[in-house]
C-alpha cells in the first residue's frame, strides 16, 4: 500500500495544494464584499467587483482541475490495489472466499472513495475553517473567540462520532461477509437444500442476518443524521449571541459570511469523516490481507517431470517414472484426496515428495500438471473457453475423445448449473487432456460417467506418452490397469493381481464386480 501511495505521491500532494488556492480566494472575497458595502466610491466598488469576479473565475478553474486530478488519482490507486489484492488471493492457499471477494470489490471501492474525498477536501475544509476564524479575528477579535469556542465544541462532537461510527462500520462489514458466504453456500447447494426441504430455514437465516445489518445501518444513519442539525444549532446560536451581545453590526455581513464558511467547512468535514471512517475500516481489512504471510521461498521452474517419489508420506514410500501410472483406491475418509493434495498444495508436514529427485518445495511445477478435481471447476463462459481457457485451439477432437456432444459456443452457466454431473466431469477431463501435461492427477474425476465413457476417456489418457498418471477412484475397474495401485485402507502398494492377495481389497473388487 505504501509503495502505491508513493507512486502517486506527486498528485496526492499537488492536488490538495491546488484546491487550497480556491479556499484562499474564498477567504478574501468576504473582505472585498465588506469594502463594497461600506463605501460609496463608485471606482472602488467597480474595482472590487471586478476583483471578486476574477477570484471566483480562477477559483472555479482550479476547483475543476483539482476535482479531476483527485478522481484520476483515487481510481488509479484503486486499480493498483485490485491488482495486488487479487494476486495475493491467487497466491493464498488458506483464504476466506467471501471476505476476500468483499475486499476486492466493496472494500477497495470504499478506499477509493476515501482517497478521493481526502485529496479533494482533506486540506480544503480545515483551511477554510481555520482561515475563517483568523479572518474574523482580523475584523473583530471578540467575535473570533465565539467562533473558536463553537469550533472546539463541534470538534469534540466529531471525535465522539468517529469512534462510534468506526465500530459500527466494522460490525456491518463482518455481517456482510457472513451474509455473502451464506448466499454463495445456498447457491452452490440449492439442489440439496430443495431435496431436504430446507428452503424456509435458509430463507429465515438470511432474513435474520439482513435484519442485523439493517439494525446496524439504521444506528449508523441515526448518528450521522444528528450531526448536521447539532452543528447548525451551535453555529446559529453563536450568530445570535454575537448580534445580541457584541457591537459588530457594521461588520456583520463579513462575519456572517465567515460563520457560514465555518459552518459549511464543518458540515463538509463531518460528511468527509463519515466516508473516511468507512474507508479506514476497509483499509485495515485490505492491509490484513496483504500482510498475511506467504511462503516466499524462491523456487525455480522446471521444464519436465521425469519422476515423482513419495518418501514416508502418510507412511507410504513409492516412486513413479515417466509413462508409469498409479491408481489410488480406498473407503471414504481413508485419505485418498489428502494424499494427492500434498502434490498440489505442498502442505505435507511429514515425509518428503521429490520431483526429478528435487524436493517439491524448491521447485515450481504446477504448469506441468493436469488436475481434475472431485468438484469440477467451471466458468460462466463458452464451452470452448472452459476447455481451452482462452487459448486458440481446436477442440473438435477433444470433444470426440470425451464423448461430449455439445456446441463449442454453448454458454456454461455459473457453477455449471445448466449441465449434468457427467457433462461437468467430461469438460474438466477435456481441459486436462487439452493441456497435454507431464503429470495427470485425477481425483475421482469420472465418478458420474457410465463405465463405457469412463473406459474410453481413461484409455485416451493412458495412450498419452511422456506423462505420469495418478488416478484416484472409488472403482477398482477404473484403475486396475495401472502399473501400481495404492490401497489406502491397508496402505499396500502393488499391481491389481498382487493386491488381490489382500482379503479387503479382494472383497471390495468382488462386491464391485457384482454391481457391474
Amino acid at each position: 500500500m505504501k509503495s502505491i501511495l508513493k507512486k502517486y505521491s506527486i498528485l496526492i500532494i499537488f492536488t490538495p495544494i491546488l484546491k487550497s488556492v480556491e479556499v484562499i480566494f474564498e477567504l478574501i472575497i468576504p473582505i472585498l464584499i465588506l469594502k463594497v458595502v461600506n463605501t460609496s466610491n463608485i471606482e472602488i466598488i467597480k474595482k472590487n467587483i471586478i476583483f471578486i469576479f476574477l477570484l471566483y473565475l480562477i477559483g472555479f478553474i482550479t476547483s475543476v482541475i483539482s476535482q479531476y486530478l483527485a478522481s484520476i488519482t483515487a481510481h488509479k490507486i484503486g486499480h493498483e490495489l485490485r491488482k495486488i489484492t487479487f494476486k495475493k488471493i491467487m497466491d493464498n492457499k488458506n483464504f476466506d472466499y467471501s471476505k476476500q471477494t468483499n475486499i476486492v470489490t466493496n472494500d477497495i471501492k470504499e478506499v477509493v472513495n476515501g482517497i478521493n474525498i481526502f485529496i479533494r477536501l482533506g486540506l480544503r475544509a480545515p483551511i477554510l475553517m481555520i482561515g475563517s476564524i483568523i479572518m474574523s479575528f482580523l475584523i473583530s477579535p471578540i467575535s473570533s473567540l465565539v467562533f473558536l469556542i463553537s469550533g472546539l465544541l463541534i470538534t469534540m462532537f466529531i471525535i465522539i462520532i468517529m469512534k462510534i461510527c468506526s465500530k459500527i462500520n466494522k460490525n456491518i462489514l463482518d455481517k456482510q461477509d457472513k451474509q455473502f458466504k451464506d448466499i454463495i453456500n445456498d447457491i452452490e447447494g440449492i439442489k440439496t437444500i430443495k431435496s431436504y426441504n430446507k428452503i424456509n430455514y435458509e430463507t429465515n437465516r438470511l432474513i435474520k442476518n439482513n435484519k442485523e445489518i439493517k439494525k446496524e445501518n439504521t444506528k449508523l444513519e441515526l448518528i450521522n443524521s444528528l450531526s448536521n442539525p447539532l452543528i447548525y444549532f451551535i453555529m446559529q446560536f453563536a450568530i445570535i449571541f454575537m448580534l445580541l451581545n457584541l457591537d459588530v453590526k457594521k461588520d456583520i455581513i463579513a462575519l456572517i459570511n465567515y460563520m457560514n464558511q465555518i459552518l459549511l467547512s464543518i458540515t463538509v468535514l463531518i460528511n468527509s469523516l463519515i466516508v473516511l471512517i468507512k474507508s479506514n475500516v476497509s483499509y485495515k481489512r485490505i492491509k490484513e490481507l496483504l500482510d498475511e504471510p506467504l511462503d516466499n521461498k524462491k523456487t525455480h521452474k522446471i521444464d519436465s517431470i521425469d519422476s515423482i517419489e513419495f518418501i514416508n508420506v502418510e507412511g507410504i514410500n513409492l516412486k513413479l517414472n515417466k509413462n508409469q501410472s498409479l491408481g489410488i483406491i480406498g473407503s471414504t475418509g481413508s485419505g485418498k484426496s489428502t494424499f494427492i493434495n500434498y502434490i498440489n498444495f505442498k502442505n505435507n508436514k511429514k515425509g518428503k515428495i521429490l520431483i526429478n529427485n528435487i524436493d517439491i518445495n524448491d521447485i515450481e511445477y504446477s504448469h506441468l500438471i493436469g488436475n481434475v478435481f472431485q468438484k469440477p471447476q467451471l466458468f460462466n463462459d463458452t464451452l470452448k473457453y472452459n476447455i481451452t481457457l482462452n487459448k486458440k485451439k481446436d477442440i473438435k477432437n477433444i470433444l470426440f475423445d470425451v464423448n461430449l456432444d455439445m456446441p463449442e459456443d454453448k454458454v456454461i452457466s455459473e457453477l455449471g448449473n445448466n449441465l449434468s454431473g457427467g457433462e461437468k466431469q467430461r469438460i474438466s477431463l477435456a481441459r486436462a487432456i487439452m493441456k497435454n501435461p507431464q503429470m495427470y492427477i485425477l481425483d475421482d474425476a469420472s465418478s458420474a460417467l457410465d463405465y463405457k465413457t469412463e473406459k474410453q476417456i481413461i484409455n485416451k489418457i493412458f495412450k498419452q506418452n511422456n506423462s505420469i498418471k495418478i488416478i484416484v477412484s472409488s472403482r477398482i475397474n477404473t484403475i486396475k490397469d495401472c502399473d501400481l495401485i495404492l490401497f489406502m485402507d491397508e496402505l499396500i502398494i502393488g499391481t491389481h493381481e498382487e493386491n488381490m492377495k489382500n482379503i479387503k481389497y479382494k472383497k471390495l473388487y468382488e462386491s464391485q464386480k457384482v454391481e457391474l
